[in-house]
């Protein structure tokens, strides 16, 4: 199990030392460019951290100018924090398949492995765009449970081969705009929300947890994407509660 590194406002080092040993993983969110790059060394956890990470590249990564643009920024970005070892940086694939081939290649020219890139299902990489990308360019996945739901991709889960590329998942429900009972629940700016926890959950969002639960992996990392302490707390508790009811040791 994985937590982010913003639960609370603040650095990612600040979020670290909040979450103490809660969780033996951090993801550690880089999803603004330039303020990414700003961070100092004291902004970061330290070396010696006995977390393990996984990183989440930006969201605005310049695609327009090229993959060797988006690759610059991502091999920085990894330089800032090679103390720490991440295993694996997830990214929202850009439209152009080309593109991504480009920033794939680059990063195996680099020496490095391109199963450590994790595809993530964003709203224009369902089932039909994701897995065959994946597959050919050979890096892994990110399964994001919130995503399934808000995009209709829920068919990704049988999609065969799907899981033995999967490294990570996400876990937590979408942001229904028609409820604002969510907003005031967790008091939180509508960015931010968009993320919910697990207790809101609808029938269909728990069935689609527990077929993609049943397709992990043992070695899959399972993250609580969300962005705020009382979201995770709730969300601990609903995956513990959940687990129970479905026979998984949690």
């Amino acid at each position: 199990m994985a937590a982010p590194s913003w639960v609370i406002p603040g650095s990612p080092a600040e979020n670290r030392i909040y979450l103490g040993d809660r969780y033996a993983e951090i993801g550690l969110y880089f999803l603004e460019t330039s303020g990414s790059l700003a961070y100092a060394s004291d902004d970061l956890p330290p070396e010696g951290d006995t977390a393990r990470y996984h990183v989440h590249l930006p969201l605005d990564l310049p695609w327009a100018e090229g993959a060797e643009a988006v690759f610059d920024v991502a091999a920085r970005l990894a330089a800032k924090i090679a103390h720490l070892a991440p295993w694996g940086f997830v990214l929202h694939p850009p439209r152009a398949s080309r593109r991504l081939a480009a920033f794939v290649a680059l990063w195996a020219a680099d020496g490095r492995d391109p199963a450590d890139i994790l595809l993530e299902n964003v709203e224009d990489a369902g089932p039909d765009a994701l897995w065959p990308v994946a597959r050919e360019l050979g890096t892994g996945l990110c399964l994001d449970v919130g995503h399934m739901l808000a995009f209709g991709q829920t068919s990704l889960l049988a999609t065969p081969g799907v899981f033995e590329r999967t490294r990570l998942a996400h876990i937590y429900a979408p942001y229904d705009p028609q409820n604002q009972r969510d907003a005031a629940r967790w008091r939180l700016p509508k960015r931010e929300h968009r993320h919910r926890a697990l207790s809101c959950l609808d029938a269909q969002g728990r069935q689609t947890l527990l077929d993609l639960l049943s397709g992990l992996g043992p070695e899959v990392v399972i993250m609580h994407e969300v962005f705020d302490d009382a979201a995770l707390t709730d969300s601990e508790r609903t995956f513990a509660a959940l687990c129970r009811q479905w026979g998984f040791a949690t």
